[in-house]
């Protein structure tokens, strides 16, 4: 059974060992914005502006959130063990394992 890692910290394992987050961790505004179709949040959540380091809620890790055509909206490959999530206008690009948001791309979509 695997323990999950402490806050902060990154299970994420690739053949060269574990995954530099460094040049992922940042906040951004989209240079370009999608039309898509209506976003519809969970029952009980409202739009909020997430940062990087924070938490996203499991109930988002499933693959209704998911970008899975991230390259059309000019997002980069996700790393080992993480995806790219829609949070209303928002890109979020998520650990699944821990839910720590790594990336935000605010105003991608509307």
């Amino acid at each position: 059974m695997q323990r999950a890692p402490a806050r902060g910290q990154d299970a994420s394992r690739g053949a060269h060992g574990t995954i530099d987050l460094r040049a992922y961790r940042r906040n951004m505004t989209a240079r370009q914005r999608f039309r898509v179709r209506a976003y519809r949040a969970p029952h009980g959540y409202s739009y909020r502006r997430w940062s990087y380091g924070q938490y996203l809620p499991p109930l988002y890790f499933g693959s209704p959130y998911w970008i899975g055509n991230y390259h059309l909206y000019h997002l980069m490959v996700p790393p080992s063990g993480y995806v790219w999530v829609r949070f209303g206008p928002d890109a979020l690009l998520v650990s699944l394992y821990s839910g720590e948001i790594i990336q935000v791309v605010y105003g991608l979509f509307y």
